[in-house]
């Protein structure tokens, strides 16, 4: 994206507009520090299962994509509990089932599993075992020999069980509601046309204990890696996600060596009400006219936007964090020009 410097605005900024202005500190600490590799995502204590169709009609290809989607889920959930009995943290285990006696299963309480590269692995490791599909035992497995054995006592228990249709008729279907009355949130999806079909649909609705809108449908395994896909599993597996960063301090520039610039706060005015845009397109059309215009009058409507993208910059995920940031760096260089100069400078400090 091209980002146009503006340099029309007035030299003198009101008590009011300069309260709102983050300076250079408060930019590195709230906007930037969040997407260091340094910082972390905290879900709480999150005990995850995967139970993922592993039977013939799903095929080798779609059964790779299976797991492509349980590790890239994975990823987004922040750092894996090294030990099975702490109380923080995420713990993860996965049940690819098939036909009766087939079962596999990669435990909670695994000791080998310490992180996330060790659980990539576990993963990568499962192969296609091609046989029926025996869907209500495989709940029952999930329960009795992983989760009933191995949750721990103060984490909150997710299941994300995956299927292509029938199960086979032999199996009973009492066992459809295996997970469900034991605190567990039951998260099903369902691949494929036959899902249409009432009773089939009741299937999925059976395995999400009766809540449907934990129930996801969709034609194509690989509509299950895709990242707006990966977006709502992140956001339903970790709906209050903290960001947590080490305290590094900004570099510092020549006016203060060998210490962090200060803070400088001054009152706000009383009775300023600023209205401004508050949708990605609304603050990019507000953003191309005032460029166009060069109207000073806009000023306090900016500087509001470049606070308000900055905090929406911050909490975004996937496709969204970027375009906010976008926004946000169109206005802080629009704002900037006239306060500290070169605005290209100004971020080269973070």
């Amino acid at each position: 994206m091209e980002h146009i410097l503006v340099s029309t605005f007035p030299q003198k900024v009101s008590s009011a507009l300069v309260a709102v202005v983050p300076t250079i500190i408060d930019l590195c600490v709230f906007l930037f520090l969040p997407f260091s590799p340094d910082c972390e995502k905290r879900c709480g204590a999150l005990d995850i299962m995967f139970v993922i169709d592993s039977s013939e009609s799903i095929g080798y290809t779609n059964f790779t994509l299976e797991k492509n989607f349980v590790v890239n889920v994975v990823s987004r959930l922040g750092s894996i509990a090294k030990d099975p009995k702490s109380q923080t943290g995420a713990r993860v285990g996965v049940v690819q089932y098939s036909h009766e006696g087939t079962f596999e299963a990669i435990k909670l309480d695994d000791e080998r599993i310490d992180s996330l590269s060790s659980f990539k692995e576990a993963v990568k490791r499962l192969e296609w075992i091609a046989g029926g599909t025996w869907t209500p035992s495989a709940l029952q497995f999930a329960y009795n020999k992983l989760i009933k054995e191995s949750r721990r006592e103060k984490a909150q228990v997710f299941a994300v069980v995956i299927t292509d249709g029938r199960y086979d008729p032999r199996d009973d279907d009492k066992n459809l509601g295996a997970l469900c009355g034991r605190d567990v949130v039951v998260n099903t999806i369902g691949i494929g046309d036959m899902f249409d079909q009432p009773e089939q649909s009741e299937t999925l609705v059976s395995i999400a204990c009766n809540e449907p809108q934990r129930v996801q449908k969709m034609r194509l395994f690989s509509d299950l890696v895709a990242e707006e896909f990966i977006d709502k599993m992140e956001d339903v597996l970790c709906p209050d996600p903290q960001v947590v960063c080490p305290e590094l301090p900004c570099q510092t520039d020549d006016r203060n060596p060998g210490s962090i610039n200060p803070l400088i706060f001054r009152p706000m005015e009383e009775g300023v009400n600023i209205n401004f845009p508050s949708t990605i397109h609304s603050i990019a059309q507000f953003l191309n006219s005032t460029r166009e215009s060069r109207d000073p009058n806009m000023y306090t409507q900016l500087v509001a936007t470049l606070a308000f993208t900055a905090e929406k910059a911050k909490f975004a995920t996937g496709n969204e964090r970027q375009e906010w940031m976008d926004l946000f760096i169109d206005t802080f260089k629009m704002v900037h020009s006239e306060i500290v100069g070169d605005p290209e400078s100004v971020l080269g400090l973070c």
